[in-house]
């Protein structure tokens, strides 16, 4: 591997790398994740909603431009502009008005939105082309219904499917730019389909993403097929580059935190980029630099680390750890 052979050679360089990362990352998030609603028309296996306990509703125009406004400001910094989180974006009310501000007021970031499918029609499609969103992201998990519908359940697989037709027949009329991305989770109950899942979606959609089961740190029953380790040996990259805020304007840790129990701020009263730059946050990646999760009751159990294992942000700090500058 590439970046452990610089680690180990190179040794003052990834220190510098590293530093030069980690002082970069405290500027504003690369990545930001807005909830416009946590409301959801699915009942998914591997989803937690079972055990949230906050308020559902949907976010208003005024905070959502708030946050805009400051992602504009800031844009030399995003990389990202997301907005979802923890809930089916389309269900929002105001949906394509939102999409659409989206794009007029963050012309040049990339944007990507994710999806279950089952709302995806004709005027949203639509507004997804218009607002020329970078990434459209559909979650199927299963090639058959039966296997698909028994995970995301109360969406139907055929739905789902005109869905999409549609949406590629309206970005070829209009010479849409958008890419479409279909995405699997790998898990016991799907593993058998997924070469024909992959070979089916392959000859339709731009990308075909097969991501590994995240137990939501801890509240859902780890069903992955994968026997990668899930310990943590390195900190974390979510609160170096990612922000997630929810529809009233809470700030949390990490985009797996669906209940909020880690909050670092909230929009409504406070900037991005000061929650960004909090005590609270600094507190927090001081403690995953010391591998020192036990002490964060989200951090715990959580397994995603097996998403970011063979990144280079891990690799720059694995032992020989804790490099010294």
């Amino acid at each position: 591997m590439i970046y452990g052979w610089l680690r180990d050679n190179f040794p003052k360089t990834a220190v510098s790398l590293r530093n030069r990362l980690t002082r970069v990352s405290r500027r504003f998030p690369q990545i930001l994740s807005v909830e416009l609603t946590n409301r959801c028309n699915a009942s998914c296996i591997m989803c937690p909603r079972m055990h949230m306990t906050r308020p559902q509703g949907n976010m208003d125009k005024n905070l959502y431009e708030k946050i805009l406004q400051e992602a504009s400001e800031m844009s030399p910094h995003l990389r990202l502009f997301q907005p979802f989180l923890f809930g089916e974006a389309l269900l929002h009310p105001n949906f394509s008005e939102f999409i659409l501000l989206a794009r007029k007021r963050l012309p040049s970031a990339k944007i990507i939105l994710s999806t279950n499918g089952g709302l995806l029609d004709n005027d949203k499609s639509e507004a997804i082309l218009e607002a020329r969103i970078d990434k459209l992201n559909v979650d199927m998990d299963g090639l058959s219904a039966a296997t698909a519908q028994s995970i995301r359940r109360h969406i139907k697989l055929e739905r789902v499917k005109e869905n999409i037709e549609r949406f590629l027949a309206l970005r070829s009329s209009k010479k849409g730019k958008t890419k479409l991305r279909i995405s699997i989770i790998r898990m016991s109950q799907n593993r058998h389909e997924i070469e024909d899942f992959t070979k089916y979606w392959k000859s339709i959609a731009n990308q075909v993403q097969i991501v590994d089961f995240n137990n939501w740190h801890g509240f859902v029953q780890d069903n992955s097929v994968s026997t990668t380790s899930t310990a943590f040996d390195f900190p974390c990259r979510h609160p170096y580059e990612e922000l997630a805020i929810s529809w009233n304007g809470k700030a949390s840790l990490c985009c797996l935190d669906f209940d909020l129990q880690h909050l670092v701020g909230n929009v409504n009263h406070q900037s991005i980029q000061s929650i960004w730059r909090s005590e609270e946050l600094d507190r927090v990646r001081n403690l995953l630099e010391r591998g020192a999760y036990s002490l964060l009751p989200i951090c715990r159990q959580c397994n995603a680390s097996k998403f970011q294992k063979t990144s280079l942000w891990r690799f720059l700090w694995l032992e020989k750890r804790p490099l010294q500058g």
